[in-house]
């Protein structure tokens, strides 16, 4: 009795012992699937009974670095699209991310059109009192949903981060990719990941819902706004207040 009750005391240690060695060995914890990023190696795996088959495996890092301003920064994200926030701001994964170099018209922001916006339903026009050939348009609603759109089908995007901003908000350059993941992302794959031509940025500007901010992306979209602009496409088939200016106080189309 004596030897059995030792046996079971040495057995309990034992696997008290090797938990412990498991958790201590794996730096940053789980992600919310429970997943965990191997940085020695560059691995991904999932702990045992945890994750859902549909969560992709992605550096434990990306929950730690974006709520703290003071946590290291990765060169590059990939995460399956998530919220929209707005129309230059989204979640990869659980990280916020703004899209560098654009600025869309905020969530609230209204815009005048010379006559109705293509998709109604969704911008929910309003007859401007002084002419009913004048239009107000939820033009930040519509870049959102715009947003929204050209997520819709992408089931993971890639993201070069460029920096982090005042309200620790991660900014980068993101690209959807057509890369189906089967609930893993095994550092051996990334290499094989396909990237669109052309980023989330450029996209929203080509069609008139949101602007080159030059002052950060020194002029990176600039060709395609123009483009934009001549075509009349979104905002720029009416009057509209720029969205830093508008996020001042600035109404310059009698919004």
């Amino acid at each position: 009795m004596f030897f059995r009750f030792i046996i079971s005391i040495f057995s309990c240690a034992l696997l008290s012992y090797f938990s412990l060695l498991e958790s201590s060995a794996h730096s940053g914890g789980l992600n919310n699937c429970g997943s965990h990023f191997e940085h020695k190696n560059g691995t991904c795996h999932r702990h045992r009974g945890t994750g859902a088959a549909q969560c992709p495996c992605f550096k434990s890092s990306n929950n730690e670095f974006n709520k703290s301003a003071s946590a290291p920064l990765p060169q590059n994200i990939f995460g399956k699209p998530g919220r929209v926030i707005d129309g230059d701001t989204l979640y990869v994964g659980d990280i916020r991310v703004r899209l560098h170099g654009i600025d869309s018209p905020e969530l609230e922001q209204t815009c005048r059109h010379d006559r109705p916006p293509l998709s109604l339903a969704s911008s929910s026009p309003t007859i401007d009192s002084a002419s009913s050939e004048i239009f107000l348009w939820r033009c930040g609603e519509e870049s959102s949903e715009a947003l929204r759109s050209l997520l819709s089908g992408t089931n993971l995007l890639f993201c070069r981060v460029i920096d982090r901003d005042r309200w620790s908000r991660v900014i980068g350059i993101c690209f959807r990719t057509s890369y189906e993941t089967d609930g893993y992302l095994e550092a051996s794959k990334l290499p094989m990941i396909e990237l669109e031509d052309r980023d989330l940025g450029e996209l929203l500007v080509s069609l008139g819902l949101s602007m080159d901010y030059a002052y950060y992306s020194g002029g990176r979209y600039r060709l395609v706004e123009d483009t934009a602009r001549l075509s009349r496409l979104g905002i720029w088939r009416g009057c509209f207040t720029e969205p830093r200016a508008w996020r001042r106080g600035t109404r310059s189309c009698g919004e």
